[in-house]
């Protein structure tokens, strides 16, 4: 239902279903459809069984209020999406999204392979900011991008902050928050 697949900033890529079961806490069948990430199960995790965090900055939000439905909100209120290395592929606010230049991987409609042989990925580009309601436009078929200039301006604004804080190796930004790789001692 989705464009493109797994490697890529679009929601083919970004989707993926997640399986959680925890009948004291969780009720049977919930559903949600609000963005998370991966990073959100260490502060997730934390929260559950009281362990102390790190003092370092950490990016995951503690999802546990939306997993037992006092909350029907993502606790993200803008995601970025990094590819390749340090490459700002794209930006999320709410349902939308803006994605700005880059080449992706694609296997341009093709099955992904035969047999246990996969089929070679080709290089698509993108050669100007595109604009997505996810809302209206799940499938990321209509680009927006004329008809929401204020949408634009903030997205691409947010885009700049990442880039300042994070880099950009699309944009040649370097940027100044970027942090050391944590280790465990243990």
């Amino acid at each position: 239902i989705y464009r493109e697949g797994k490697g890529t900033a679009w929601e083919g890529g970004q989707r993926v279903p997640c399986i959680v079961k925890y009948p004291k806490e969780i009720t049977k069948g919930t559903l949600i459809d609000e963005p998370l990430m991966g990073i959100d199960w260490l502060p997730t995790l934390s929260s559950i069984t009281n362990s102390k965090m790190s003092s370092n900055k950490i990016d995951g939000k503690n999802i546990w209020p939306l997993l037992t439905s006092e909350t029907t909100k993502s606790p993200h209120q803008e995601l970025y999406f990094y590819y390749k290395t340090n490459e700002l592929h794209a930006v999320r606010s709410g349902d939308w999204k803006l994605y700005f230049p880059r080449s992706y991987r694609t296997l341009n409609g093709k099955s992904g392979g035969t047999n246990g042989i996969p089929v070679k990925y080709e290089q698509n580009t993108v050669y100007k900011n595109e604009l997505y309601n996810l809302k209206s436009d799940p499938k990321e078929t209509k680009n927006v991008i004329l008809d929401f200039p204020e949408i634009v301006n903030k997205l691409e604004k947010m885009g700049e902050n990442a880039r300042y804080d994070l880099g950009d190796n699309l944009s040649g930004v370097i940027g100044t928050g970027n942090r050391e790789v944590g280790l465990s001692n243990n």
